[in-house]
C-alpha cells in the first residue's frame, strides 16, 4: 500500500509537470500507472497465479501496450500538426 501510494504521488507530480493535452494526459497516466502496478505485483505475496503467470501483472502489461499503441496511433500524429 505504501509503495503504491508513493508511486501514485510521483506519477501525479510528473503529470502536472508535463502539461499534456487531455488525451495524452490520460494515456500517459494509463501507461505509467500500469507499469508501476506490474512491478508492484511482482512484490506481492498472495497474487493469483495461473500456469505460473501472475494474472494482475499480465493485465497491467496488456494495458501498458494498449496505452502505447493508442498514444502512437492517435495522439502523437496530432501533435505534429500543431
Amino acid at each position: 500500500f505504501l509503495y503504491e501510494s508513493a508511486g501514485s504521488v510521483v506519477i501525479l507530480v510528473l503529470l502536472f509537470k508535463l502539461k499534456l493535452k487531455p488525451g495524452g494526459l490520460f494515456l500517459t497516466w494509463l501507461f505509467l500507472y500500469n507499469l508501476m502496478r506490474f512491478f508492484l505485483e511482482q512484490l506481492r505475496i498472495g497474487s493469483v497465479i495461473h500456469w505460473g503467470i501472475r494474472v494482475n501483472g499480465v493485465i497491467s502489461l496488456v494495458l501498458v501496450v494498449i496505452a502505447l499503441v493508442w498514444y502512437i496511433k492517435y495522439v502523437q500524429p496530432n501533435s505534429q500538426n500543431s
